[in-house]
């Protein structure tokens, strides 16, 4: 069955025609351009910009709402009276007393609420809460293994009376750690966490920056400050103009603060007047592009710090003036004693370590890991020393407490260690992780451990006297990606935030944070083993490195330093031999006697150098002490490079 609805209408009700007009163009307003405004005129030298090319899929999850609680109570010490009678007067609260008792009814509810009472007495004591129920048992201690072969003995036989805690395998039974609390970002969207600051005062509260880095939407600015024992509520609140991408607490002071914003503005916090900055630096001498790094500097004064910026600039600042940086420094790689801002490397990442003094790091855009100092007069000096550190940004750079010449990158999938003494290559770093390194840290207390946060919600835990084959510990936090990873003073507690807003607080067993002397000394040793099993050697490979790496490396560059020297003192006296003298002639008769006497003068002195170079070289030659010293020291060279291949061949079997 067809329904169908037909509309009828006549051609003269369509409506008229619509007919145009030709006119010109009508001048409103007219504005000229402003000479000032275009020499004041920025050329911004890059822009970033976010393309999703992947599909997108519907993701649907449930999840229980965490209920807050909060703790109340009500001092109770004797009934409720009447209005018209006052409880501190002990006559006429006697007088209501009497006449309460001598009614009928007061007797039986009087033992109704005995009975009630009662119950609820007899409740309470059937279970002695004060009684010791394992005093028989006998406690045993939990052996941290001291090598590879005793952990690889503990997985293949485990002991039958061992009784391991709920989620941990025989492999981790001595190191493991718990999540304590979990922090949840209060806004709504979640937002990213970029940065965590412990307190100086033993750490009992942390400063968590959220931001979602490099765009500027619609969303909360305001940065929070959390207590560690209650992560229902945070402490305080600090509402900024921009978003807050890192802050840092005061290492003297814990009630200061210094933050850096999407804006590239730097601003400094007093908690104890309130919520929002007390000091802001003025936009025109601020970071063209947002602030990624902020540290304080150990002073006197105790208000300097620096901060970095992915617009390839570091400035200094002084919180008691704060509308100006007081230094600047722009990472030109090319021309550093002529800088400009186009050429500059964006900082992805600084650290700074209170005991060396004015020395600062930088981990640039490229890939390169700066070292300085503040002392230097001009940018050249202060970004002489360089490493090649990665083929990508450097994400994370900290300095070892043991030794602040040793220092960690983090960048390409991997991890590496490297020293200030040795420039050409790093002395030792993890395989490529297919997880995609993102983050990482030193353990404060036991100076062997380091960190590893990666993209797919693992923290690794590496051990440089376990071995750098594989971690000693890998726990999947989260699904999201880790955003952040910081240890606390004390070593016993790490802080690590996520991109979906959220900071766990771990608490580490006592194997990952306690550091004995033989620890020590084998962290720090020189001699190699002599000889051993395969595993003996695939053990030395990470085991007494720091020194014996240094040294080796340090022995190389000094051999090839003399070999160029000799080299190119050789070269000159050939060259010198080889001029002609009908030259030199036709060359005296074309000077002045005064120009021919300073040219005289300068060619002697110049002779008599080549000749103590040549009578050095002769002299060795002649002498065979000295050409026996070297051939062992080249002998000795060449059976290191030896071991070393062995060793890597070995690592990579």
């Amino acid at each position: 069955m067809e329904i169908k609805q037909i509309f009828l209408k006549t051609r003269a009700e369509f409506g008229k025609q619509c007919i145009f007009d030709i006119c010109g163009p009508q001048l409103d307003e007219e504005i000229k351009p402003d000479p000032d405004a275009m020499a004041r005129y920025i050329i911004r030298s890059r822009c970033n910009v976010g393309v999703q090319h992947s599909k997108q899929f519907a993701l649907h999850e449930a999840q229980t709402v965490g209920s807050q609680t909060k703790s109340s109570g009500m001092f109770h010490f004797e009934g409720g009276w009447p209005k018209e009678i006052n409880p501190k007067d002990e006559e006429t609260t006697a007088r209501f007393r009497r006449r309460i008792e001598k009614d009928e009814d007061w007797a039986p509810k009087l033992r109704n609420l005995f009975q009630q009472m009662e119950h609820n007495i007899l409740q309470n004591g059937a279970l002695n809460i004060y009684e010791h129920y394992f005093d028989d048992m006998i406690p045993t201690e939990l052996v941290k293994p001291r090598s590879l072969r005793t952990r690889m003995t503990t997985l293949v036989r485990p002991s039958k009376d061992l009784k391991f805690k709920p989620g941990l395998s025989p492999k981790s039974m001595a190191f493991y750690f718990r999540t304590v609390n979990v922090y949840e970002d209060p806004q709504t969207p979640a937002r990213s966490v970029n940065n965590i600051s412990w307190s100086p005062d033993s750490g009992s509260k942390m400063a968590v920056s959220y931001c979602f880095f490099g765009i500027e939407p619609d969303y909360s600015n305001i940065a929070y400050i959390w207590q560690i024992d209650n992560p229902n509520k945070p402490w305080m609140a600090l509402e900024a103009p921009s978003a807050t991408v890192v802050s840092e607490f005061n290492p003297r002071d814990p009630s200061i603060l210094a933050s850096g914003l999407v804006s590239g503005q730097v601003c400094s916090w007093d908690v104890r007047t309130g919520t929002t900055p007390v000091q802001m630096s003025h936009r025109q001498f601020s970071h063209r592009d947002c602030t990624t790094v902020v540290k304080w500097i150990a002073t006197k004064s105790n208000t300097e710090f620096f901060s970095g910026s992915s617009d390839g600039r570091a400035m200094w600042w002084d919180t008691r003036k704060l509308q100006r940086p007081t230094e600047v420094l722009v990472f030109d790689l090319q021309a550093p004693n002529e800088q400009e801002i186009d050429r500059a490397i964006g900082v992805a990442s600084a650290d700074y370590e209170p005991s060396v003094g004015t020395k600062f790091m930088f981990g640039l855009e490229n890939g390169i890991v700066i070292s300085g100092s503040k002392k230097a007069r001009t940018p050249a000096e202060r970004m002489a020393l360089r490493f090649n550190a990665h083929y990508g940004p450097v994400l994370s750079v900290d300095r070892s407490g043991f030794n602040p010449k040793i220092f960690l990158t983090v960048g390409d999938s991997t991890a590496c260690v490297w020293a200030e003494d040795t420039k050409n290559g790093c002395l030792v770093s993890t395989r490529f992780m297919t997880e995609d390194a993102v983050r990482g840290c030193w353990n404060k207390t036991r100076h062997s451990i380091f960190y590893v946060a990666t993209r797919i919600g693992v923290l690794t835990v590496w051990d440089l006297l376990m071995g750098l084959q594989e971690p000693i510990l890998a726990v999947k936090l989260c699904e999201q990606k880790l955003t952040a990873v910081t240890s606390h003073e004390m070593g016993s507690l790490l802080a690590i935030g996520n991109s979906a807003g959220n900071v766990y607080l771990v608490e580490l067993s006592e194997a990952l944070y306690s550091f004995d002397k033989n620890d020590r000394n084998d962290l720090t040793s020189v001699s190699l083993p002599s000889s051993g099993s395969l595993f003996s050697h695939k053990f030395a490979v990470c085991v007494q490195y720091l020194e014996r790496c240094s040294r080796f490396v340090k022995a190389i560059d000094t051999r090839m330093k003399e070999i160029k020297l000799t080299k190119t003192a050789v070269e000159e006296t050939s060259e010198l031999a080889l001029v002609e003298p009908k030259d030199r002639k036709k060359d005296r008769r074309l000077m002045n006697d005064r120009n021919r006497r300073k040219l005289e003068k300068e060619k002697q002195k110049d002779l008599r150098e080549k000749s103590r170079v040549i009578s050095k070289r002769k002299l060795k030659d002649e002498s065979p002490e000295l050409q026996e010293v070297e051939d062992k020291f080249f002998e000795i060279v060449k059976k290191v490079q030896y071991q070393n291949n062995y060793l890597i061949i070995l690592k990579i079997i």
